[in-house]
């Protein structure tokens, strides 16, 4: 009987676990969710240099959340795109 107890308050603790995590993980997307559609806005107008400033600022506050680093990425892989034969981003 004691071991049931166990094992339920195991699979509680799980449930609960997952349902934080999922809820913090919504909270915090909800929080910067404008911030990065304003990168990705200064992106699509090829203003890099700004988009570039956003994104570092985004993956200052959120290090840990990828979608900073992603966004980075994507404004360097616009710089290469505009010009193939500028080899100055290439690394």
């Amino acid at each position: 009987m004691g071991l049931a107890l166990v094992a339920l308050s195991h699979a509680d603790l799980r449930a609960l676990e997952t349902a934080v995590s999922v809820s913090t993980f919504e909270l915090s997307i909800q929080h910067y969710d404008q911030r990065v559609q304003d990168g990705i806005d200064m992106i699509y107008r090829l203003q890099l240099d700004d988009a570039e400033r956003h994104f570092n600022q985004i993956t200052s506050d959120y290090p840990h959340h990828p979608l900073g680093y992603f966004f980075l990425a994507m404004t360097t892989w616009w710089w290469v795109l505009l010009d193939l034969d500028d080899h100055q981003h290439d690394e």
